[in-house]
């Protein structure tokens, strides 16, 4: 029972003391805040790295006097106040608590404070008027001093010009600057749609406003973004108007123009000098790429060189392969090394043998601008030192030919690197004409050798063709003396075998003397006769039988009559040594007109394990003996080949451009136009259309070559020259557009094949002609005419 009763007290006690909590804090809720009395200064002040108001949120209470009007910012109604002591803070209400009230009221407001686009606000409470004073009026400041939170909420006046004008939608907004500072003036509007009150303001204009500093700061920090408050269009003036820019930047923008105009005129110049230079030099390569001697280039180099690179002269060293040394060939008007004759790569006598050594160990472009303030030239200050230096090493195909040294006496001189590219370029040029002279060197002691060697086979051969002649001569001489008298058919005779044997010796003469290679109009048919009678005598002795099957055309080429018979006669008499070794002792030569070309082929048998003549093994000699004349019929303009047929026949094939010849009749040149055959080859899948295209060209006398694939074709036009090539618009995977640009170049003649229903194509005049299939004689026969007559113009009119 007693704990009970114990149990019982402490739930009273418990309850009790709940009911009178309660009490209390009823009591304490009914006792309102004490607001918190604070200066303007301490209420509008900040505080943190954000600048927040100090007192935000709480309670206070301040005192002090109207700035001006209540106006409206955006959705705000706002009353500035200040104090005497120049501090000011902005009083947030409704209208019907602040839009009675006058600059110069003294008004005591109770409130809580906040912040407003980052400003502290007192949202009002409570306001009381104590009184009316003078008003404070308005301070005059610059637009650097006027932003700042210490002039929040005060009425300012500034002046500035006007550099931007623009409208957000809730405000006008004017951007003046003082020419250090920019500010900006707003008239907040009351509706979006109300109309501008600073439309006649432009940039330029100088005004004048005065307002309230306000600040519209959306995020922390909020120490920016402050702004001069107009109330109405009455508080901005237009002081001066903005048709004239000022004085101050008319004068910026003429030294702007003037700046940019003198880099512009340096940098024309320069560039003027660089492309002068660049031309001057690409132009010295291309005439030494025609030069006959070293001598001739060097001339060239020494003369044009110093002047266009503005360098007092050049320098070149070339490598010697024997001795492992570079050697002066030349030295500028003022060579800093004019005692050496050899350069050793390994111990360089001087700086400047070092920096040959240098570029040619390195295989790049050595530039030294001024050699007093090189590591290289430390030690080597003498007199005779040039200022500047450019090294340039010789490249010919990757191979290291020598090196090229610019050098300047007087002055400094950088080397843009432009210059030095086009100077380098110029170094290649030189190494590869000097590759160009060892070759055609080379070619011609080949060629010679060559020459002696066909020579002496023809000594050997021609002994047998003289004895008959002369003996004949001396057995008719001698007969004579004996009769005593002489008769007029001995005399013939005896004159008949005299000149046969002068015909021989004047043969082997022409074959045998060095000619000047001077290209002349030629008829290949009359030539080839010339070396078939000079032969005749050796192959009936031999039982070798000549067919001939020559055009019955006359085929002309422009060439050099000793260079083309030195070919021929090679080509001859290595037919007859490959007869020789057969059974079959026929040679085949005949000659055709192929378009613009002439063709001119050797068939005779060949062992099956023959070479070709014209190759260069891996050693650089000549697999067959006939290598030289490869460069001889290459550099008519020609090509030659050999081909091994059907195991045992050989054939030789020389093809050479045309020259149409001129017949005269009275007083006008008529340019004689004859038939042509035509190589074409054609890329057609449908063996239908492919039939009726051979069929077709085959009855003008031309011949055809089907092949099943593009690349094929395009390799067989590269190799073997083709007059007309045809091809269908539809293959898969081949697209005829890329084959057309690929094979134009190597053929005069492009025919494009299209289905019936296909949408035709065009080409421009003389670049390709169209076909539709199924293909018609009469649309073949227009368009080979059409090609005909292309073909048939003269290349070079000769009389």
């Amino acid at each position: 029972m007693a704990a009970q009763r114990v149990s019982s007290f402490e739930t009273f006690r418990l309850t009790a003391l709940i009911l009178v909590s309660i009490c209390a804090a009823s009591l304490l809720a009914q006792v309102p805040d004490q607001p918190l009395s604070l200066t303007l200064e301490q209420a509008s002040s900040r505080t943190g790295k954000d600048f927040v108001p100090a007192y935000e949120g709480r309670l206070v209470k301040v005192a002090g006097q109207v700035s001006d009007k209540a106006f409206h910012s955006i959705e705000l109604l706002l009353l500035g106040l200040r104090d005497d002591e120049d501090f000011g803070l902005f009083i947030e209400g409704r209208p019907d608590q602040i839009s009675a009230f006058e600059a110069g009221d003294t008004i005591e407001v109770t409130g809580h404070l906040a912040r407003r686009r980052g400003m502290p606000v007192l949202v009002a409470v409570a306001i009381r008027k104590t009184g009316r004073s003078e008003p404070a009026g308005v301070r005059q400041m610059n637009v650097t001093d006027a932003a700042g939170m210490r002039n929040l909420a005060l009425s300012i006046e500034v002046e500035g010009r006007v550099t931007a004008v623009a409208d957000s939608g809730a405000a006008e907004i004017l951007t003046i600057s003082d020419g250090q500072t920019s500010a900006q003036i707003v008239l907040y509007k009351r509706r979006r749609d109300d109309d501008l009150k600073w439309s006649y303001v432009r940039p330029g204009d100088r005004i004048r406003a005065s307002g309230l500093l306000v600040q519209d700061a959306a995020l922390p920090p909020y120490d920016r973004f402050f702004a001069i408050a107009v109330r109405n269009a009455e508080h901005m003036i237009l002081l001066e108007g903005g048709g004239m820019i000022p004085a101050y930047l008319l004068l910026s923008a003429a030294a702007g123009i003037g700046l940019v105009t003198l880099i512009w005129w340096i940098r024309d110049q320069r560039t003027r000098g660089l492309r002068s230079t660049m031309k001057t030099l690409n132009g010295v390569g291309e005439e030494i790429l025609a030069a006959t001697s070293l001598s001739e280039m060097l001339k060239k180099l020494d003369t044009v060189v110093p002047l266009a690179a503005r360098v007092s002269g050049i320098s070149v060293y070339l490598y010697n392969r024997k001795s492992k040394r570079l050697e002066l060939v030349r030295a500028g008007a003022r060579s800093a090394d004019k005692n050496a004759v050899s350069l050793d790569l390994d111990k360089p006598a001087n700086a400047v043998q070092a920096g040959v050594a240098l570029c040619f160990r390195n295989r790049a472009v050595l530039s030294i601008p001024d050699t007093r303030r090189s590591e290289l030239f430390k030690s080597d200050q003498g007199s005779d030192t040039p200022r500047s230096l450019l090294y340039l090493p010789m490249l010919a195909q990757d191979e290291l030919v020598g090196v090229i040294q610019l050098h300047r006496d007087g002055g400094v001189r950088f080397f843009h690197h432009e210059e030095q590219a086009s100077a380098q370029h110029l170094a290649n040029q030189v190494a590869a004409s000097l590759k160009l002279l060892e070759q055609r060197s080379i070619r011609e002691q080949l060629f010679k050798s060559e020459k002696l060697a066909a020579t002496g086979q023809l000594i050997a051969g021609v002994v047998n063709d003289l004895r008959n002649p002369v003996e004949s001569v001396l057995t008719m001489s001698q007969l004579l003396l004996y009769r005593g008298k002489c008769e007029e058919r001995d005399l013939q005779m005896l004159a008949a075998e005299a000149q046969r044997t002068a015909e021989i010796v004047a043969r082997l003469i022409s074959f045998g003397r060095n000619e000047d290679a001077m290209a002349k109009p030629l008829e290949l048919n009359s030539l080839l006769t010339g070396l078939f009678k000079f032969r005749e005598r050796e192959w009936k002795d031999s039982a070798i039988q000549l067919q001939d099957r020559f055009s019955r055309d006359a085929v002309h080429v422009i060439g050099a009559q000793g260079q083309l018979e030195q070919v021929f006669l090679n080509i001859l008499l290595y037919a007859e040594r490959a007869v020789a070794e057969t059974g079959n002792k026929i040679i085949t030569v005949g000659t055709a007109l192929l378009g613009r070309r002439v063709l001119v082929d050797f068939s005779f048998p060949a062992p099956e394990d023959a070479v070709d003549p014209f190759q260069v093994d891996d050693e650089g000699s000549a697999a067959g003996g006939l290598a030289v004349l490869r460069g001889i019929i290459q550099s008519h303009g020609g090509e030659i080949r050999f081909e091994q047929q059907n195991g045992n026949l050989g054939r030789i094939e020389i093809e050479l451009p045309r020259a149409e010849m001129a017949s005269r009749s009275g007083s006008h040149a008529v340019t004689s136009r004859r038939s042509v055959k035509l190589t074409a080859v054609i890329v057609e899948p449908d063996p239908a259309t492919q039939r009726a295209f051979v069929a077709l060209l085959a009855l003008k006398g031309h011949r055809v070559i089907p092949v099943g694939s593009a690349e094929e074709a395009t390799d067989l036009v590269q190799r073997v020259k083709c007059d007309i090539v045809a091809c269908t618009s539809r293959m898969a995977g081949f697209n005829w557009v890329m084959f057309y640009e690929k094979v134009r170049p190597h053929t005069d003649a492009f025919v494009l094949l299209l289905d019936a229903q296909e949408i035709g194509h065009t080409f421009p005049a003389d670049e390709g002609f169209v076909l539709r299939k199924p293909l018609h004689e009469e649309e073949v026969n227009r368009i080979l005419s059409a090609i005909e007559s292309v073909l048939a113009e003269p290349v070079g009119d000769t009389h």
